[in-house]
């Protein structure tokens, strides 16, 4: 039976392209959690410091509340896949329409490298733990058998993972107060993955496919603002579904901004055998965000967010040998954005810490330059760099390639074990670069092109976990939206 996370790691999905870390905790669910529930819990559950927001979520708009900035309002809002500043207002003062289509992409590869254990004992260890997960879903009906047809590659590369996400987005104003918002997307991941480790011995064919739908009802007023969401997602094994609440209320001169969200989500999974009496799993996450966004002047936004998250149920990995995990997960995540204004572009930085109670600790630091370009300075070219640090896990069992029972672990924290490199130490850097062009008053066009290295030995003031293949994401989205 494959037992989800509904908002974090411990799962077959990963996470959407410009998130973080080829090989961090990410959701399982990332596009399914709706974007008020992902903006809450993705956050602090995400886990490996991630400070991307998976697709069809919006960040806090740094460039509310508003003061007369010195910057165009391009250049200094926050990052968001939905509306910009521009599309905000139309010339009556009230909020415009919007409908974006995006398609996005991650390619996902690892370097090749010697595994395995010390002697035959090893080998037959191996071979018994590669066949242990069942079948993995998808239209395909591949099954959790070890796969090394895509093992060999140019230059000594095993090529991973595939993902591609379409995606849709829609806001309708209903009058000055009331505003809905919907968004859908269809995700499929190929390829194959690791059972344990990086070791390509126990990579596995898989093909599988998710539909998510979300829907958002916001009314606004002159200092505040109140949205109820509910989102929904399903795969062949899976379905998740879950409900938020937002609010935002802005001081009487509009330079501070003062927000929270809570947010509530469940993911059953069906038995493992149709007809049988065997039990649907669940797993139940809860969250809470206390943010403040506070214009200090023409040239500054700050912003300082925190985000508790609690979850509970089965959170083993079913994919993955000799995982056993707590059936609990509490995390805390604390994030400060600074957008400041140079005079010809925008300097947008940002420091996220986290850490839960499974041991990962998690920092990363980012920086990104928006320049305005075109006549009018609506449209921006922005390169970006992010880089994160992380602990493993306590009942992360280090690799020894050595041990005479390889990958059995010969240790145990609490009688818990996982040999997922999501949870080892490791460091990650990453560059990108994102052109957002205004075709006119009402169209804009957007791409963005990114690619992410991952060491153990990046992790700052140690080594990082040992045994682990470098891993690198290539990642890319085009989207293309109109205003009315």
């Amino acid at each position: 039976m494959h037992r989800t996370s509904p908002v974090s790691a411990p799962g077959r999905w990963p996470r959407p392209p410009h998130t973080p870390a080829p090989g961090c905790t990410a959701p399982r669910h990332p596009t399914g959690a709706g974007p008020a529930l992902a903006l809450l819990a993705g956050l602090a559950l995400g886990g490996c410091g991630t400070a991307r927001m998976p697709q069809g979520e919006e960040r806090a708009d740094l460039q509310r509340p508003q003061m007369r900035m010195a910057g165009p309002a391009s250049a200094m809002a926050g990052e968001a896949t939905t509306p910009t500043e521009g599309d905000s207002d139309g010339d009556d003062g009230r909020e415009r329409g919007l409908i974006a289509i995006s398609v996005s992409g991650a390619r996902e590869t690892q370097d090749a490298q010697a595994e395995g254990g010390a002697n035959g004992l090893g080998a037959l260890v191996r071979a018994a733990a590669a066949g242990h997960g069942g079948s993995t879903s998808g239209s395909s009906g591949s099954t959790g058998s070890t796969s090394t047809a895509t093992v060999a590659g140019a230059g000594g590369v095993v090529q991973r993972v595939r993902v591609s996400t379409p995606a849709v987005y829609l806001r309708l104003p209903l009058g000055r107060q009331w505003t809905l918002e919907g968004a859908g997307s269809a995700q499929r991941r190929s390829g194959v993955t690791p059972t344990w480790y990086t070791d390509t011995d126990s990579l596995r064919s898989v093909d599988e496919r998710r539909r998510t739908a979300d829907a958002r009802l916001t009314r606004s007023g002159s200092h505040h603002a109140l949205s109820l969401g509910v989102h929904g997602a399903q795969d062949d094994d899976s379905r998740a579904r879950g409900m938020s609440l937002q609010g935002h209320w802005d001081s009487q001169d509009h330079h501070s901004r003062f927000h929270l969200g809570l947010a509530w989500t469940e993911d059953t999974e069906r038995p493992a055998v149709s007809g049988t009496a065997t039990p649907a799993e669940r797993q139940l996450a809860r969250a809470v965000q206390l943010g403040l966004t506070q214009t200090l002047g023409p040239h500054d936004v700050v912003q300082l967010e925190w985000t508790g998250s609690l979850q509970r149920g089965d959170l083993d990995d079913p994919d993955l040998a000799y995982d056993v995990r707590p059936d609990s997960r509490q995390a805390q995540a604390l994030q400060l954005r600074w957008n400041h204004w140079l005079g010809f572009a925008a300097l947008k930085t940002g420091w996220r810490l986290y850490a839960d109670d499974w041991g990962v600790r998690a920092h990363t630091l980012e920086a990104a330059m928006a320049f305005p370009m075109g006549a009018d300075n609506r449209s921006t070219i922005t390169p970006e760099v992010r880089w994160t640090t992380q602990s493993a896990a306590h009942f992360y069992v280090p690799w020894n390639g050595a041990s005479i029972i390889y990958p059995v672990p010969t240790r145990h924290w609490n009688g818990y074990t996982t040999l997922d490199p999501r949870l080892a130490a490791w460091g990650a850097l990453g560059v990108a670069i994102k052109v957002d062009a205004a075709l006119d008053a009402d169209w804009n066009a957007s791409l963005k092109l990114g690619v992410q290295r991952q060491q153990a030995g990046w992790r700052l003031l140690d080594e990082g976990s040992g045994g682990l293949a470098p891993l690198t994401t290539w990642s890319w989205q085009a989207g293309l939206r109109r205003a009315f």
